[in-house]
């Protein structure tokens, strides 16, 4: 393989990258302006700026400007993590890819020319198929209903992972047998080019697709509203404000549902599921996507027993039957419900305990919630009246 296959790899991946630029921003940022499609546009922004940076320097010959330009490269991944973190209104981590790139570009300079830098190149592609990993693990738990339309960026980030972990195996094998010769780092720069035009058009179909769905239509997206709800919580802690309890709701067997009603059906089962739940909860309730398939997060500024009330109107709602409903099933969810009384006013320590009382409702047969700081009654016990019937709105456990 010889230099001149190499340019044109850099070639194409650079006219694939600045199509891929321009319909992120056009199609992404513009239309869908948010903390993540401004990330995810960074990331193409960068691939496309190092593809022309890279084929610039191969045709004046300055090696040192061609290494430091694919150490930028490397940071790219990082921006596409960050933008989904940012979707799922979790920390960003933001900084995490221009100091990758940054470290990436420095190294490899340093590098540059030295018997070292096949070494230092698997070492810096490892961590950045290792950032690759972690946005195919944001897709995998992350809460929007893409089916197949995610698929391409978690497929291309699995195997982003597995040639980082190739080439860092021909790395120690070229450590054993002795100094890279030129052509196996021309093959690397072939293989790396082919990866990342795979990886650029895998990456902008998954995530136009996110941008066009991240606004649910429930009060914004996910990062604005937890944003909002942790200015409620601060608010209501600075006037000493109890009246508000944090809830996590998902559909009692939400993977089966899904699996037999396909994508349609199932994203208007979620429909109906937060148009029920903005029917019954007061409207100055914050609504919008849990954390997992088939949630919902609702901040509720009522008393305990007011929340008691509306969760029993919400159950009984979700699962009447209605003519024309996408599935012929009887609907239920499984609440966990936390209060700041026993939890505290911060947001995601909120969300952690709900979570963990939802677990304990849907342990307990489901179709009701479960509160932070009960105790579960021994078994033999009878629960109270107010316990027995699900459809009712009942608890799991003792209130």
């Amino acid at each position: 393989m010889n230099t001149t296959v190499v340019l044109n790899l850099g070639v194409s991946q650079a006219a694939v990258a600045t199509l891929a630029t321009t319909l992120m921003i056009g199609l992404g940022f513009l239309r869908r302006p948010s903390t993540a499609t401004a990330l995810w546009s960074m990331a193409f922004v960068l691939t496309m700026i190092t593809a022309y940076a890279s084929i610039s320097a191969d045709t004046a010959d300055e090696e040192t400007a061609r290494v430091a330009a694919i150490g930028f490269m490397f940071g790219a991944p990082a921006f596409i993590w960050s933008g989904l973190r940012a979707a799922r209104g979790a920390a960003t981590f933001a900084w995490v890819a221009p100091l990758q790139a940054l470290v990436s570009a420095g190294v490899l300079v340093v590098l540059a020319g030295s018997p070292a830098y096949s070494t230092g190149f698997a070492v810096l592609y490892l961590a950045a198929s290792a950032v690759a990993g972690l946005t195919g693990w944001e897709l995998f738990r992350g809460p929007a209903h893409g089916g197949g339309m995610l698929l391409p960026l978690t497929l291309a980030s699995g195997a982003f992972m597995l040639i980082g972990a190739l080439v860092a195996v021909v790395a120690v094998v070229t450590i054993a047998m002795g100094p890279a010769g030129e052509n196996d780092l021309i093959l690397v720069r072939a293989v790396n080019s082919v990866a990342m035009i795979v990886y650029i058009i895998c990456a902008l179909v998954s995530l136009l697709f996110l941008s066009e769905t991240g606004d649910d239509g429930i009060g914004g997206r996910e990062g604005d509203l937890r944003r909002v709800m942790q200015d409620r919580l601060v608010r209501a802690e600075e006037r000493d404000d109890v009246a508000w309890s944090l809830l996590t709701m998902t559909l009692d067997d939400v993977a089966e549902i899904r699996a037999a009603a396909g994508e349609g059906a199932f994203t208007s089962t979620m429909d109906r599921m937060t148009a029920d739940a903005r029917s019954t909860f007061p409207p100055e309730s914050d609504i919008g996507p849990g954390g997992s398939t088939g949630s919902l997060l609702i901040l509720v500024p009522r008393s305990e027993n007011e929340v008691r009330e509306h969760m029993r109107a919400f159950l009984q709602r979700l699962s009447t039957m209605r003519p024309g409903q996408p599935l012929a099933v009887q609907l239920s969810a499984s609440i966990g419900w936390a209060p700041v009384r026993e939890v505290g006013y911060d947001l995601e320590e909120l969300i952690t305990a709900a979570a963990k009382a939802e677990a304990e409702a849907r342990d307990a047969g489901g179709d009701g919630w479960y509160r932070v700081g009960n105790t579960r009654p021994p078994l033999g016990v009878p629960r109270r009246p107010d316990d027995q019937t699900a459809s009712s709105g009942s608890t799991p456990s003792a209130l």
